[in-house]
């Protein structure tokens, strides 16, 4: 036997009686030396065939826009057990994507606690990119501290580095993070691609400024408001592999029309090239909720970090990283059936677009107090700006100190207080809403400021040490 520094064990047969029996080298130095040439050439042409085929990049790869990343076995201890699962067995992984920025510290506040207020099942993770050593060691004390104990077997918190900057030079992107990170999750997390803890399990990727009024549960989608379903096929209510879904967003086929993807993806030919409008209408105007198996969803977010450099090269604009979406999904011919039901935002949407089909059916002494979560969308997506009468609300104009102990709390609108279509903005100018509008509008003002009002109470309750502000004092 040959040991690791070449040495032959006594007693060992020489490698060209191995080889070539019928020949005696010990009788005859030239033919010893005419196998020994042998061997090394075929050593080297081993060796080449190593490097060819194992460490040459792959001709499907655009080597200009992808990030060198290795994908070593995740030690077991880093991977995470199982999703709890819901009461039908279901895994579910709700996950959204954050930078470092005190900003998205109370959004994801905001997110554990109404998670934990509807009883969502399985793991809530954020994922946060880019902190430095500081604010990494910061957050996370934070998080043990305020937001583990709501669920401390169910909801983390994981750090990934900085990707803004994948593409090099100047130019940063902050939304390359979401793709990046999701990438480096499902890899440290579950274990992807070489040994996931659990294929089967539901992601769920939404962004921080969503809040849950439905939970995802029991993989049962059936009070769903689907968008380009054929007349005569029947929607699937659940997700299975190779079936994902997501929310219809209003950017149409631009991620198709603005996009070249031979510069894309110039090495491998793209389905999306040939792909006809009606199929990419049908199945990829998408965005979160983006609901996949974990299998399906790692398959996707690979392609997602393959593309959102060079999108971003050709679009540099904010929806650069939803196209790339778009792109990767389509590019693996994984449609999504597209849901108008899972989130409200814009009030402007008809209900065709987003799930206001359901707030227009409440009756209207009933739109501040809803009798059932199951009949309301998934999520408000408070990205927009809500108004009646002196009441607003804007994401960006909350105080940065509205989750501490000295802040009050936000003015909450009676009922009789909004009944108005009318809203002054706080940049001094007015709209009048249509009767439709200004139903949702009311919807969301006396829904969500209550929310935000219910997160900071439990905030305070749970660390000022009975010396909180609790007035109900705040207006925009």
């Amino acid at each position: 036997m040959i040991h690791r520094r070449g040495r032959l064990e006594k007693g060992s047969p020489s490698p060209s009686r191995t080889l070539f029996p019928e020949e005696d080298d010990d009788k005859n130095p030239k033919a010893n030396r005419r196998y020994l040439q042998l061997f090394l050439l075929a050593t080297a042409i081993v060796s080449i065939m190593y490097v060819v085929v194992f460490v040459a990049p792959s001709p499907h790869v655009h080597l200009a826009h992808v990030e060198t990343v290795s994908h070593p076995t995740v030690e077991k201890d880093k991977r995470w057990d199982p999703a709890p699962r819901d009461e039908t067995g279901v895994h579910y992984h709700i996950v959204f994507s954050t930078g470092c920025s005190i900003y998205q510290d109370w959004q994801s506040f905001v997110f554990f606690y109404h998670a934990m207020a509807v009883n969502q099942p399985g793991t809530v993770t954020r994922i946060v990119s880019g902190c430095n050593e500081e604010e990494e060691s910061t957050l996370q004390a934070l998080f043990d501290q305020q937001i583990k104990p709501m669920a401390p077997e169910r909801f983390k918190i994981h750090f990934t580095p900085d990707y803004s900057n994948v593409k090099g030079g100047k130019t940063k992107f902050v939304y390359f993070n979401k793709p990046f990170g999701m990438r480096h999750w499902l890899q440290t997390a579950l274990g992807f691609p070489y040994e996931p803890i659990d294929e089967d399990s539901i992601v769920v990727l939404m962004d921080p400024d969503q809040l849950i009024l439905r939970p995802f549960r029991n993989n049962d989608f059936t009070n769903t408001q689907w968008k380009f379903v054929p007349p005569d096929q029947k929607p699937r209510t659940k997700i299975e592999h190779g079936y994902p879904m997501g929310q219809l967003y209003g950017f149409a086929l631009q991620w198709k029309q603005k996009i070249d993807m031979t510069l894309v993806s110039p090495n491998e030919p793209s389905p999306v090239t040939t792909m006809s409008n009606e199929e990419a209408r049908a199945g990829y105007i998408v965005g979160p909720p983006y609901i996949a198996t974990a299998r399906d969803m790692y398959k996707i977010v690979s392609k997602w970090c393959e593309f959102a450099p060079a999108v971003h090269d050709q679009y540099p604009y904010l929806l650069a990283e939803m196209f790339a979406y778009c792109l990767a999904a389509a590019h693996l011919r994984l449609a999504h059936q597209t849901a108008t039901s899972f989130m409200i935002s814009d009030v402007g949407v008809g209900a065709g677009g987003e799930g206001w089909g359901y707030i227009d059916q409440i009756p209207d002494n009933e739109i501040c107090s809803p009798k059932s979560v199951e009949e309301l969308p998934n999520v408000i997506h408070f990205c927009q700006r809500y108004g009646l009468g002196k009441y607003f609300f804007g994401k960006r104009r909350l105080p940065k100190d509205f989750l501490s102990c000295e802040a009050p709390l936000l003015k909450e609108p009676t009922l009789e207080e909004i009944q108005t279509d009318h809203v002054d903005w706080p940049t001094g100018d007015g709209k009048d809403w249509s009767v439709e509008h200004g139903k949702r509008n009311r919807f969301v003002l006396c829904n969500l400021i209550p929310a935000l009002n219910a997160a900071a109470e439990y905030y305070k309750k749970h660390n000022c040490d009975g010396q909180a502000n609790f007035e109900r004092t705040y207006m925009f």
